[in-house]
């Protein structure tokens, strides 16, 4: 008999948990007024910045975030490539347990826009294969004005002598 009162009252407590938290609706758009798909909305505690809870947005940019727990929180929304916005005093409570905020319209970034790229190829000093090794003259800075004597003095495995001989 008292087991079943238990869990009479137990059910009782449990239903009025779940009653107690809401649910907040929102249409993420850009600029144009399209929708972003894969926006990423977060409620967090003002009090420790913590995350509450979170979702994406749908293909129509809607974003639905339920079992909210009763309070006060800010709203943070962001997708790659655009400016975040942030909602400040999102309030869920008994009188509004459904909250539905207006668009959310996220600006894109400004982009830096290059006069020029210059894609420049440079050959490395020493390339090796299986039957050579070749030196590569025109990539080698401290030969430069000087003569053939000081370009075989900077290659590995040639010896030069005080006379120039190889």
């Amino acid at each position: 008999m008292m087991l079943k009162y238990f869990l009479y009252i137990f059910s009782i407590l449990f239903c009025q948990l779940l009653a107690a938290q809401g649910s907040l609706n929102i249409n993420v758009i850009d600029d144009d007024g399209k929708a972003i798909e894969y926006a990423n909305a977060r409620l967090f505690n003002p009090s420790d910045s913590t995350v509450v809870k979170g979702a994406y947005s749908n293909a129509e940019g809607e974003v639905e975030i339920s079992g909210i727990p009763y309070g006060t929180y800010y709203l943070k929304i962001t997708f790659f490539g655009f400016q975040d916005q942030l909602v400040d005093q999102v309030s869920f409570s008994k009188s509004d347990r459904k909250v539905q905020l207006e668009n959310i319209v996220l600006s894109k970034l400004q982009s830096q826009e290059l006069d020029e790229v210059v894609v420049k190829g440079e050959k490395s000093l020493i390339e090796s294969s299986i039957d050579k090794r070749t030196y590569n003259v025109s990539e080698d800075m401290t030969t430069l004005g000087g003569g053939l004597t000081e370009v075989l003095n900077n290659i590995p495995s040639v010896e030069v002598d005080n006379d120039g001989n190889v």
